[in-house]
């Protein structure tokens, strides 16, 4: 069975004049609005206008077929029906978006689905997505995706839209104050009559916008291993005969099974008796990476869809509370820290280049030992916090009773344990005078990758009371520290 991707280059996307107002057909004829189509109608049969209107378009080349070529190709059917079941709304949406890596798996893809309910974007019969990502020099990707809707099978229309997001390091969309992602738009436009094209194609956007939501669910849910991707390989006789009559045979699919989720949040969150919304706040699903360094189970790695409120216990309240993209902790002092996004894309370069990188190096293994750390609070039920905007740019937190806790993380090797050991006594002695209150007690630590040799730094952190760990030690060192707190908190009530 032909694809939308397939139509688009057996026939080209178009985006004249004529071609968008022959699209504004059918959504007056979708909208049962007789006496306008009709009205309509009768214009774009007038020759004179049909010419005029199909010279009306924008400048450039057309499809760069060879480009389009090396897309992978994903259906999202299936992430249509999951939405459409369980009637997401845009809150609800945007709630969601807000926590989930949605950078693309592939340099260039084509996501495409079929419309499912009366009046789903702007009337059309399927959409389609060719999306781009490149790496932002400021840290994080930028992506793009040009929008493409067929109203009639074989007729796709577009792009109408060019959508721009940048991602952050852990591939989320950069939000707003709203907790929206970021997007700019570009529209098509004519030299001949500018804004006719443009203002159209906004419209459509409008309406369409639903699409903006299924391409970045489909996006995260590619990066989750318990959500099965499938390929689907075209009928052999089937795609002989449309490479006959179009040149090219038909693609390869993949396909995503959604119902992982769907059970998650039907069984974990009664998304069907209580609502998405509820669902999603008592379930938070959301992804978490998982390195061979530090697998799941001790054997499992990459990215799963993982429910973390599955504990009975006080923690509840907290992961609750850390839906938000920001969410403050009781006290005001940082905001819940969910992991980095390390590894999530194929590397690029050859395996000499990529070792010879050594801040790369440096940049992998401190963000593997703070993950670390954060997975050893988390089994030891605390809170891992990293810093809000406005407080010093600490690498971990987490409290316990009236003891916040500083960590600061260093990447190290026998050649740079000073000088890197050095720098974090620095900076944890900073955190701690600018923290403390006289409510709070600040204690500091360093995690560093390998345990301290040198027996003056050791001495250094003995005297200046910051403790020294390292991945082998965390749960020690975790519950070593709790279990003095509780017992510095028992007194403080016995007094």
């Amino acid at each position: 069975m032909a694809r939308l991707f397939d139509r688009v280059l057996a026939y080209g996307p178009r985006v004249s004049l004529y071609d968008l107002q022959e699209a504004h057909l059918h959504v007056l004829d979708r909208n049962e609005d007789g006496t306008a189509a009709r009205k309509h109608a009768e214009r774009l049969q007038d020759p004179e206008t049909i010419r005029s209107a199909k010279a009306i378009r924008p400048p450039g080349g057309g499809l760069k077929v060879d480009e389009w070529k090396q897309a992978t190709v994903v259906s999202a059917d299936n992430v249509v029906r999951y939405l459409a079941e369980f009637q997401i709304g845009e809150d609800d949406l945007n709630a969601m978006l807000a926590n989930i890596a949605v950078v693309p798996a592939y340099e260039h893809m084509f996501v495409e689905a079929r419309c499912i309910g009366p009046g789903m974007l702007a009337g059309a019969s399927a959409f389609g997505w060719s999306v781009k990502r490149e790496n932002d020099a400021n840290g994080g990707w930028l992506m793009t995706a040009e929008l493409v809707l067929e109203w009639r099978k074989g007729n796709p229309i577009g792009p109408i839209a060019m959508l721009h997001w940048r991602l952050d390091e852990r591939g989320r969309c950069v939000a707003d104050e709203t907790s929206k992602p970021l997007t700019q738009a570009q529209f098509p436009e004519s030299p001949d009559l500018p804004g006719a094209l443009g203002n159209l194609c906004e419209s459509f956007l409008m309406m369409a916008d639903g699409a903006t939501g299924v391409l970045l669910m489909t996006l995260g849910m590619m990066h989750c291993k318990n959500v099965q991707t499938s390929v689907m390989k075209p009928e052999v006789k089937q795609s002989q005969r449309h490479q006959r009559r179009h040149g090219n045979p038909l693609t390869r699919y993949h396909v995503l099974d959604v119902r992982p989720v769907t059970r998650a949040l039907d069984t974990d969150g009664d998304a069907k008796r209580d609502g998405i919304g509820a669902a999603l706040h008592r379930c938070r699903g959301h992804f978490k990476t998982f390195r061979p360094d530090a697998p799941l189970f001790g054997k499992l790695t990459g990215q799963y869809w993982w429910n973390a409120h599955q504990r009975g216990d006080r923690r509840n309240g907290a992961i609750k509370a850390a839906y938000r993209v920001h969410p403050p902790t009781g006290d005001g002092v940082g905001v819940v820290y969910e992991g980095r996004l390390a590894e999530l894309l194929p590397t690029s370069g050859t395996a000499e280049e990529i070792s010879s990188d050594r801040s790369a190096h440096a940049k992998a293994a401190h963000d593997a030992i703070q993950d670390q750390l954060a997975a050893a609070l988390e089994q030891a039920g605390l809170t891992p916090l990293r810093p809000a905007p406005h407080e010093p740019q600490y690498d971990l937190a987490w409290q316990r009773g009236n003891e916040l806790w500083i960590a600061e993380v260093k990447s190290t090797t026998a050649s740079n344990e000073i000088r890197q050991v050095r720098a974090a006594i620095g900076q944890v002695l900073h955190y701690r005078s600018e923290l403390g209150t006289a409510d709070r007690v600040v204690r500091a630590a360093i995690a560093t990758e390998h345990p301290v040799n040198d027996a003056t730094l050791i001495e250094a952190c003995r005297t200046a009371s910051i403790v020294l760990t390292s991945p082998p030690e965390f749960g020690h060192f975790i519950r070593a520290h709790s279990d003095r707190a509780q017992d510095s908190a028992f007194i403080d009530e016995t007094n």
